[in-house]
């Protein structure tokens, strides 16, 4: 199961349609708010801001078989996503090492819980 603790901000839209926000929403961690705002180029605002969005979201994506998850790389980010019916669900994590060996690390392994 994904760690909810770990996840910086989460995404749910329409699935097949770009992750801009356009047709979904993102939502951020209020303990990594900072941070977000870094990562998307622009603050991070209360409106955003939705620790239970995260929670919900983050379960949504424990709630499919593991297989059924796809992990991507973008930047110094590591992001777990899937559909559930028209749906796409995506959680992020942040690179804390900056590297691409800690990006690499950053995956399914140390990310989800035992």
């Amino acid at each position: 199961m994904i760690d909810k603790n770990l996840v910086v901000s989460v995404y749910a839209g329409v699935d097949g349609a770009c992750c801009c926000g356009c047709k979904g929403k993102h939502s951020y961690a209020s303990k990594f708010a900072a941070l977000g705002g870094k990562l998307r180029g622009y603050p991070v605002t209360d409106d955003d801001i939705s620790d239970r969005s995260v929670a919900i979201i983050v379960a949504k994506i424990n709630s499919v078989p593991v297989e059924q998850v796809k992990w991507d790389t973008f930047g110094d980010e590591r992001m777990a996503g899937v559909s559930i019916g028209k749906r796409y669900y995506q959680a992020r994590f942040h690179n804390p090492g900056g590297s691409a060996a800690a990006l690499g690390a950053l995956s399914r392994k140390n990310v989800i819980e035992q």
